[in-house]
């Protein structure tokens, strides 16, 4: 007996079926069966050595205690087998696909090296060790690694150039990291890698090396198993968009997610406790929605993110570590939940440097601890409301309501509710006209119509956003209204004799109004202005717009045909730095309006009129120098003016030293300055040119006497129309809802009450 089987010494025997090694023989070279394309199975003994398993036959070798197969020639692998010895399938480039049974807990280095074809492999839950195992399976798209699977090392799956997808099992211990030649890393060359699925459930001994050749990656899926997404895991992944967590994770570790550039949001479980240093820190995130039950979030968690607009921290945070928001330069919304933000230093919280300040909005909910204003920088914030919260705002089968509240109220997604504030009244028809408004700033009265019902109504964070040159006036606890009110006469909307509408106070006790209630004083004496049965001729240049103001009252209402369209400012937003317009026909003298019309001369009609609007334009008769401040009203103001500028026709800010001379019958816009009502950097301190949008919809109230008063009682709906002939008038119910076709019943139109029976 031979110690060891020569080399060569079976090669190429066509009729050998089997061989039977001994004991005596204590190590054996495969490449002695080279060519033995019948044999099936080769018996070793149990203490054989094996060696050396290229260029072999289809044989499987069994010994007392395992079964191996080290087939070249093989497309299957039997069930049973336990081991594929070294090298065993290496360069068969026709093999397209293979089964590896889950009986094998053992594949040997380079086993399916330079399988070229290969397009998807399963790698059994047994199997512990990849060493150069699938390196140039150049075809290889798919790798679902077992969950018995612990070491992946030199050049595990090199060079697989098209793979696009890879699952990490739970039980992954170790991914080598590459100390002197990268070409040699496991992953190297893996630039087609698109999706990783990590199910990993300990922690890496060494970081897994998703290195240059990975950046590729787009799509993550975190598993069921995985406790702590580990550091460094994707860092400098900068095509990753998309990550989906599956399980309940607890930790994101250090630089998890660092410089992953294109990723713009993501959704954190709330099971995080931890969110790392650095961890998502050059990330492309929009917002950073931290979910309740997050305790910790370390330092430069998101520095650097230059995308970031929006942070949300619950009130389960208690840690946050410095300079955490470094450097976010478009953060400017920052809703803290924390019931005692004093907690914080904030110095190390939010920070521009580009800046050198703390430029943010910082939102704190109702009941948060006040202490805050003595802690360190959070003084340099806007303390405002939790812009999450809703404001309950019933309304009863009158389906109309006055409101007054403390909070900017956003109606922009209730279209089924309608919310008018008052912008002009007319004495001679008793007319107030209500203009409809999508957002309500914080304590301006409205009236809101709508169907019986309770609505939650979204409160628009920002503190001074907007505000309106309007009627209402409001009480935000219950309180008294008497019939006058100075040079005022009171009315409060009230379901009386007449249908719901608003009534003239006329009980000596005064009447008493609930909290949150908006009234309407009108003035009592309003003079007759101007002098009807002449024309007034103006001109509008090739601009299309003329800002107006003169002694006579106008009258636009027949020069609809013309394309003559006369407004009044109602309103202004900060954030959007737009002017509402409000559409107006029949103007009083010394009114400030801004006239859109084609080019040409127009004689517009002169008119007497007893009115007032509530307006945000004002006028000059002669001429004058307006500069970029002024003070009305013990307030600061910022004016603007109409111009043909860079950007075209529109109203820009006064921004020379000298000031901007204005012509005779001309008017300019004074917007309050927002730096001096709230004591805040605002948008206007900047903004050159202000946009113009037409408010959505003008309806006219007549007002009402009070009960056993000297009027008819009628409530009149009207639109901002010129008069209608009879039969050609719009419908509305007593409560001044419109309606296409009435039935039988009490409606308005044209201004009258009319009975259909």
């Amino acid at each position: 007996m031979y110690d060891v089987v020569s080399i060569g010494g079976f090669t190429e025997c066509d009729d050998l079926v089997s061989v039977s090694i001994p004991f005596t023989v204590r190590s054996i070279g495969l490449r002695e069966f080279y060519n033995c394309g019948k044999l099936e199975k080769i018996t070793i003994a149990e203490a054989n050595n094996i060696y050396d398993s290229r260029d072999n036959c289809n044989a499987v070798i069994e010994s007392a205690t395992n079964k191996m197969i080290a087939g070249c020639n093989r497309t299957t692998i039997p069930d049973g087998v336990v081991e594929l010895c070294d090298y065993c399938f290496e360069g068969r480039s026709g093999l397209e696909t293979i089964t590896i049974p889950s009986s094998v807990i053992k594949i040997g280095s380079a086993a399916f090296k330079g399988c070229t074809s290969l397009t998807s492999v399963v790698v059994p839950d047994g199997v512990e060790w990849l060493y150069q195992t699938f390196e140039g399976c150049s075809a290889l798209e798919t790798v679902d690694i077992g969950d018995g699977v612990r070491y992946i090392s030199w050049s595990a799956f090199k060079n697989c150039s098209n793979l696009r997808s890879i699952r990490f099992g739970k039980s992954l211990e170790y991914v080598d990291e590459v100390y002197t030649n990268e070409e040699d890393a496991s992953f190297y060359g893996c630039t087609a890698l698109e999706e990783v699925i990590y199910d990993v459930k300990n922690e890496l001994i060494r970081v897994l090396p998703f290195s240059d050749a990975l950046l590729a990656i787009k799509k993550v899926t975190i598993g069921p198993n995985v406790e702590k997404v580990q550091n460094h895991l994707f860092w400098r992944c900068t095509n990753l968009n998309s990550v989906t967590f599956e399980g309940d994770v607890a930790e994101i570790g250090e630089r998890a997610f660092q410089a992953c550039a294109n990723l713009t949001s993501i959704e954190i479980p709330g099971t995080v406790k931890t969110i790392g240093l650095c961890a998502f820190s050059e990330s492309g995130l929009k917002e950073a929605i931290i979910p309740e039950g997050v305790v910790t979030i370390d330092a430069h968690a998101f520095n650097n993110c230059e995308n970031l607009e929006k942070v949300v921290i619950p009130s389960t945070v208690t840690t946050i570590g410095e300079w955490a928001f470094y450097d976010d330069f478009k953060l400017k919304t920052v809703v803290s939940n924390m019931l005692n933000p004093a907690e914080i230093d904030v110095s190390r919280f939010v920070y521009d440097s580009q800046s050198g300040s703390f430029t943010s909005t910082l939102y704190i909910p109702e009941g948060a601890k006040a202490t805050y204003l003595t802690a360190g920088y959070w003084d340099l914030f806007e303390k405002i409301i939790d812009p999450l919260k809703k404001e309950p705002i019933k309304v009863s089968s009158s389906k109309q309501l006055t409101y007054y509240s403390v909070y900017d109220l956003d109606f922009t997604d209730k279209p089924e509710l309608k919310t008018y504030v008052a912008t002009g009244y007319d004495k001679a028809s008793g007319t107030i006209w209500l203009t409809r408004v999508k957002e309500v700033p914080a304590n301006t009265g409205f009236l809101l119509m709508g169907e019986a019902d309770t609505y939650e109504i979204p409160v628009k964070a920002g503190g001074l956003s907007s505000y309106y040159q309007n009627m209402f006036k409001g009480t935000l606890e219950a309180t008294t209204i008497y019939t006058t009110d100075g040079d005022y006469t009171n009315y409060y909307l009230s379901n009386g004799e007449s249908g719901v509408g608003f009534y003239k106070v006329t009980k000596e006790e005064g009447v008493t109004l609930g909290k949150n209630r908006a009234y309407l004083p009108i003035p009592t004496e309003i003079p007759v202005v101007g002098t009807a049965g002449s024309t007034e001729t103006i001109k509008v240049s090739a601009a299309g717009q003329v800002p107006y103001y003169n002694t006579e009252s106008l009258d636009f209402s027949s020069l609809d045909a013309q394309g003559v369209k006369a407004y009044t400012a109602t309103g202004y937003d900060y954030n959007s730095g737009t002017i509402w317009l409000t559409r107006v026909k029949q103007v009083p003298a010394k009114t400030g309006i801004l006239i859109m019309a084609p080019e040409g001369e127009y004689p517009v009609p002169t008119v007497s009129v007893s009115s007032v609007y509530a307006n945000m334009f004002r006028g000059t008769l002669e001429g004058t120098t307006i500069q970029t401040h002024e003070e009305i009203d013990g307030k600061d103001y910022i004016n603007y003016y109409l111009s043909s500028g860079a950007s075209g026709v529109g109203f820009y800010r006064v921004t020379k030293e000298e000031g901007v001379k204005i012509g005779a019958n001309r008017c300019y816009l004074p917007i309050l300055n927002k730096d001096a009502a709230a004591g805040t950097r605002s948008a206007n301190s900047d903004l050159n040119q202000i946009a113009i949008e037409e408010a959505d919809e003008v309806i006219g109230i007549q007002l009402l006497r009070g009960i056993g008063g000297d009027d008819d009682g009628t409530t009149s709906i009207k639109d901002l129309t010129p008069a209608l002939s009879e039969g050609e008038g719009v419908w509305y119910t007593l409560q001044g809802q419109r309606v296409a076709k009435p039935g039988k019943g009490l409606y308005i139109r044209n201004g009258k009450k009319v009975v259909i029976k």
